[in-house]
């Protein structure tokens, strides 16, 4: 309701129709999201928060040639700006894209060294390529800088998995479900662990949970 008044009182800010189009995002309207990311757009070409958010847009949409197009765009349009970084290193590692990841990442890193969510896509860079012990580094750094953050703690109970270290991967992936005991992906975890510890129907109720 207040977006919609912004854009109303300042209908050239493109800022106003950035910030209505993330509260739409949120809402997960996402072609009334597109529209007023567009309308900034139409205002400033460049305005790179609005090229990012298009990026998130068609990530959930699940178009991620699209996405990644739209967070180089942005990254492109203020090369300072970390949030398209991170979002180009996540993306392009679940596209397991790891050279490119690596590259964005470190550009956001070297930005700003203490940037929680770069620190923790890396620290799936390295698990990705079996290197546990800088990936449990990096994912207890980010918790660390950001503790309450759901994904760094799945990232710290999938290295310990990834290291046999069962027990306290089960823990670490209690305390995600502590941070959002909705997360299908987090269930998911804690059933893959439970199976491999030998408790079935304990991994059976996560994943029928999940």
């Amino acid at each position: 309701a207040y977006g919609e008044r912004a854009v109303v009182l300042e209908p050239r800010m493109a800022m106003a129709h950035s910030n209505l189009g993330i509260a739409y995002f949120d809402l997960k309207e996402y072609d009334k999201a597109e529209a007023c990311q567009q309308r900034a757009l139409a205002i400033d070409p460049n305005f790179a928060p609005s090229l990012n958010n298009l990026g998130s847009i068609w990530r959930e949409r699940g178009d991620k040639k699209s996405a990644l197009d739209w967070y180089g765009k942005a990254a492109a349009a203020n090369p300072n700006y970390l949030e398209p970084l991170n979002n180009l290193g996540a993306l392009l590692l679940e596209e397991d894209r790891i050279p490119e990841a690596t590259e964005a990442l470190n550009k956001a890193l070297r930005l700003h060294p203490d940037y929680a969510e770069a620190v923790c896509n890396m620290g799936g860079i390295h698990l990705a390529q079996e290197e546990n012990e800088v990936a449990l580094a990096r994912f207890k750094r980010a918790l660390e800088l950001r503790p309450v953050y759901l994904e760094a703690q799945m990232g710290l109970s999938k290295t310990l998995q990834a290291m046999e270290a069962l027990e306290e991967a089960e823990a670490a992936a209690n305390r995600a479900l502590q941070i959002d005991n909705n997360s299908p992906k987090a269930h998911a975890l804690l059933g893959g662990i439970y199976s491999e510890s030998s408790h079935p129907e304990l991994a059976e109720a996560e994943f029928n949970r999940a």
